[in-house]
C-alpha cells in the first residue's frame, strides 16, 4: 500500500495470542541524512508519557529494527523503499509476564481495557539510534492523538463498554487542546482482509490526512 497522499497510516489485527501492527509513514521532512522512526503509543489517556511503544528505527540504509521489549514482539519486519517506512511487528499477549517485574509498568495487558493510540515519527541518532524529540512545531510532524477509544481484547469483549471493537472506524485524530491546533482525520477503509499480510478476516486500514487548520 502506497501512502503519497497521507502523512501515515496504523494497521492491526487481533489474533488469538496477540496483536498483529504494520505502521506506515513517509520521511517528508525529516533529515535523510539520519535514521528516522515511527512510533505507535497505546495510552490510557490522550497524553504523552506512561504509555506502552512499538517503535521501528530505520537507518538511512534502509535497514531497521523494531522495539518495544524484547520478548513482546515476534514477526518483526522493517524497511525504508522510496521515502516510505513500514514497520510489521507481532505484540504477544501471553509474554508480558516474562518482562522483569520492575518494567512491567511500561507494558500494558493490551487484551483488558481500552486505548487511546498515539503515532509520532521523526529522526534519530546516527549512530546509536536513540530517537530525536519530534516536532514541537504546528504541521505534519507534530504527533497525533485519536480521540476514540479502541480494544484489543480477545474474550469477553461485550465487557469493553467504553471501546469501539471488531470492525473499527477511528472518527478523528488531533494533535493538541489549546486554541490554535491542526486538526486531522482518518479517511478509513475498514474491514478488510488482508490475508497477505495478517491471515485474519478483521483488520484496519486508517489514513491521516490533513483537511483544515486553525
Amino acid at each position: 500500500m502506497l501512502i503519497e497522499t497521507c502523512t501515515g497510516s496504523v494497521q492491526w489485527a487481533v489474533h488469538e495470542d496477540g496483536v498483529q501492527f504494520e505502521l506506515q509513514t513517509t520521511t517528508r521532512g525529516l533529515d535523510p541524512d539520519k535514521p528516522s522512526y515511527a512510533a505507535l503509543g497505546i495510552s490510557k489517556d490522550m497524553h504523552m508519557g506512561d504509555d506502552s511503544v512499538v517503535e521501528c528505527v530505520i537507518g538511512v540504509d534502509g535497514v531497521g529494527r523494531a522495539y518495544a521489549s524484547e520478548v513482546m514482539l515476534t514477526d518483526i519486519e522493517s524497511f525504508l523503499e522510496d521515502g516510505h517506512i513500514t514497520c510489521r511487528m507481532k505484540w504477544l499477549f501471553d509474554n508480558r509476564l516474562q518482562v522483569q517485574e520492575e518494567d512491567q509498568f511500561k507494558v500494558f495487558a493490551l487484551e483488558f481495557g481500552s486505548w487511546h493510540l498515539l503515532f509520532a515519527k521523526g529522526n534519530a541518532d546516527k549512530w546509536s539510534f536513540e530517537k530525536e524529540i519530534h516536532s514541537v512545531n504546528d504541521g505534519s510532524l507534530f504527533p497525533w492523538t485519536a480521540v476514540q477509544r479502541i480494544s484489543f481484547c480477545r474474550e469477553n469483549c461485550t465487557a469493553v463498554s467504553d471501546a469501539t471493537i471488531g470492525q473499527v472506524v477511528i472518527d478523528e485524530m488531533k494533535q493538541t487542546d489549546v486554541s490554535r491546533y491542526w486538526r486531522y482525520r482518518f479517511a478509513v477503509i475498514h474491514g478488510l482482509t488482508l490475508s497477505n499480510l495478517f491471515h485474519s478476516s478483521v483488520s484496519l486500514l486508517t489514513h491521516l490526512y490533513l483537511v483544515s487548520g486553525v
